[in-house]
């Protein structure tokens, strides 16, 4: 397969970490950082649906250093386990007057956005591959020899090991006190850490869907259908209306400076 290879994912469910193992792989192109398309390029061009923004926004793209080198991989992570990492980071902003549920507004987050990237991935075909982030890390050596399979490229986990690209020696967690304590264990830490009354409506939230994706709910306890589905829906309209202002007004041009600087961070 030829072409550029691009790694998708909600935030915090291990794309740097699948990025740095494939470039520790070694035969890709070397661009040790993210790009945030959504957030940067997709405001400055407009409404993708329209070809001309498109065709310019590739143009620009492919001359920029964020351009990469067969597909679209799409990492996905316990929803439980994302949420309590980008809850520590501060980036779960939960609505104003719900700051108290950031943790379950990050559900419903990861639901929204994992959900359009199964969608649109589905529209490419044999060019969309998905990974799971727990298997990725229990089970490296399958995992990558069927993402290699998908490449057509080696993605030997012994020579993995021994180059150790930025992640995959020093893991780029939220929770470095773990790292420091030797308790280091990125799956399943929601058992532990995840407050019980916000689990509960985290699942009333989203169970369904987690279920659906392999990620059987806890069932920490009960949460009125009232509640959650208020909740469900309040919060996806605010995503979804941040997305629209983002593309079809200037809103986020007046709160970002659009460098050259962040378009290649």
């Amino acid at each position: 397969m030829k072409g550029p290879v691009f790694i998708v994912g909600c935030p915090r469910s291990g794309t740097s970490f699948l990025y740095h193992l494939m470039l520790s792989a070694g035969g890709f192109a070397e661009f040790r950082t993210q790009m945030n398309v959504y957030d940067v390029l997709e405001p400055i061009y407009g409404d993708l649906r329209v070809l001309a923004n498109r065709r310019r926004m590739m143009k620009d793209w492919l001359q920029s250093k964020a351009f990469a080198v067969s597909g679209l991989v799409h990492i996905i992570r316990d929803p439980r386990d994302v949420a309590l990492s980008l809850d520590k980071r501060g980036w779960t902003r939960p609505l104003p007057w719900d700051k108290q549920n950031s943790l379950p507004a990050a559900g419903v987050y990861w639901k929204w956005i994992v959900s359009k990237a199964r969608a649109d991935g589905k529209l490419l075909g044999d060019a969309y591959n998905e990974v799971r982030y727990e298997t990725l890390v229990n089970n490296p050596h399958q995992s990558l020899k069927e993402l290699g399979k998908f490449l057509d490229h080696d993605l030997d986990y012994d020579r993995i090991q021994q180059v150790s690209i930025g992640s995959v020696k020093n893991p780029l967690t939220s929770f470095s006190e773990d790292l420091q304590s030797g308790t280091f264990m990125p799956i399943g830490r929601w058992k532990e850490k995840f407050p019980a009354e916000k689990l509960a409506l985290f699942e009333a939230l989203i169970g369904d869907y987690m279920g659906e994706l392999g990620y059987p709910p806890s069932k920490a306890g009960t949460v009125s259908k009232l509640r959650a589905t208020g909740t469900r829906l309040t919060y996806g309209a605010f995503y979804e209306f941040k997305q629209w202002a983002k593309i079809n007004t200037p809103m986020s041009r007046w709160m970002l400076n659009y460098s050259d600087i962040l378009i290649d961070k």
